[in-house]
């Protein structure tokens, strides 16, 4: 027997936001000005700011926490899912009776009140149930008929929808240079991925996607980008399956960005390009620090003088109970430099350095502010620029603005 737990702060604070409403605003800003911020994080995970958030709120958490009763209006009731409320609670209650409702797609219509206002799509699904991972065009299972219009809306007009021809071959890939700068860097990877697809959406890129029932656009990253690190020239690839002018591309999906994200250069790479987390090469960083320059200085010079900079790293590893296990890296062969300077805007001590690949591994920020008796959540990462053995990488020109004074190691 397997059994899995989840920490229960978490899913106290979880339980706290999670079916709230704008009553949680207060709350969230409230505990973030008390010191919360990386619940994400096991080892920053802190319960009293969110406690003392919830005392100065007067937050209601016994309504938060306890049940809804059946036809109590919910934050998101404003959102219509085409689905008849009265046909959610008869479900409810089936269920309660351990009463079992046949699948519609292999039987009868349950009338969940979908085939009224969408009888296109309820149809679309019902033929490709069928039909299952056949190789079969998707627009082929799309019936014909008039437009659609706000009383017979289309699978492929519904916004955020799967196109009819998503299952098209890709014939071309763009590679997006993009950032992620300021309050936006305390998003998750997926969260961020998220974004950048439904703006790549809203811009009418003409997205290759996957085969199979789940279908996902072919978007694809150097790397994930850690909560609390800013990134300003990452790669992102995007296979199409129209050819598209890139700056056309790069235009129109920097106009549906939201603030804090950008699109800085785009241009064609061929489709048989390497994968981009196979030609990771290296990544230059800035990271602006709270500390006494040359206290610091004689760190980076200690550090650079070992012979190695071991440390423990957590990594996947399946037959582990907990699918994870602790593995040592010695992070000295993965520093290429590591440079001290100062930043007169921000008035801070600002650390620069650079990390090459080797044998698929690289040192991370987290990781070398703790060897500096640093902690990262008081420091800012900036991923300055993300290297591809496939091209050939210059250092940024914005680095001299930081006033490196560098360090031989």
């Amino acid at each position: 027997i397997h059994f899995g737990r989840h920490n229960p702060v978490a899913s106290f604070i979880e339980g706290l936001i999670s079916r709230a409403g704008r009553e949680a605003a207060d709350l969230i800003e409230t505990a973030w000005r008390s010191g919360a911020g990386y619940e994400t994080w096991e080892e920053k995970l802190r319960l009293d700011p969110w406690l003392r958030a919830v005392e100065r709120t007067g937050y209601r958490v016994d309504a938060a926490l306890g049940p809804r009763e059946p036809g109590e209006r919910l934050p998101w009731d404003h959102i219509d899912t085409l689905v008849d409320p009265g046909w959610l609670r008869q479900e409810w209650e089936r269920a309660l009776a351990l009463e079992i409702e046949p699948d519609c797609r292999k039987g009868k219509c349950n009338r969940c009140g979908l085939v009224r206002e969408m009888p296109k799509v309820c149809g679309t699904m019902i033929i490709r149930s069928k039909n299952g991972r056949m190789d079969i065009p998707l627009e082929d299972f799309i019936p014909s008929g008039p437009e659609p219009d706000e009383n017979n809306a289309d699978l492929g007009s519904a916004p955020g929808a799967l196109p009819a021809a998503a299952a098209r071959p890709a014939v071309s890939r763009i590679r997006f240079r993009v950032a992620r700068v300021g309050s936006v860097r305390l998003l998750s990877h997926l969260e961020t991925a998220t974004v950048w697809i439904r703006a790549l959406r809203r811009a009418g890129v003409p997205m290759a996607y996957s085969q199979g029932f789940h279908a996902h656009p072919k978007v694809t990253f150097a790397l994930a980008s850690p909560v609390g690190e800013e990134t300003v020239d990452d790669p992102m690839d995007v296979a199409l399956v129209d050819d598209i002018d890139p700056e056309t591309a790069r235009a129109a999906l920097a106009a549906a960005l939201p603030g804090g994200f950008d699109v800085c250069t785009a241009r064609t790479v061929p489709l048989n390009a390497p994968p981009l987390m196979a030609d990771l090469a290296a990544i230059t960083y800035a990271v602006w620090v709270p500390a006494e320059p040359e206290a610091l200085r004689r760190r980076v010079e200690d550090l650079l003088a070992r012979d190695r900079l071991p440390v423990s790293r957590s990594v996947k590893h399946r037959p582990s109970p907990t699918g994870r296990h602790v593995v040592e890296v010695d992070l000295r062969p993965l520093i290429e430099s590591l440079d001290i300077g100062t930043d007169p805007d921000r008035q801070r001590v600002v650390l620069h350095f650079t990390t090459r690949a080797r044998d698929g591994r690289m040192a991370k920020v987290k990781e070398l502010l703790q060897l500096l008796e640093l902690d990262p959540a008081d420091c800012l990462a900036r991923r300055l620029r993300v290297m591809l053995c496939s091209e050939e990488q210059a250092v940024p020109d914005d680095l001299a603005a930081l006033r490196l004074d560098p360090v031989q190691p």
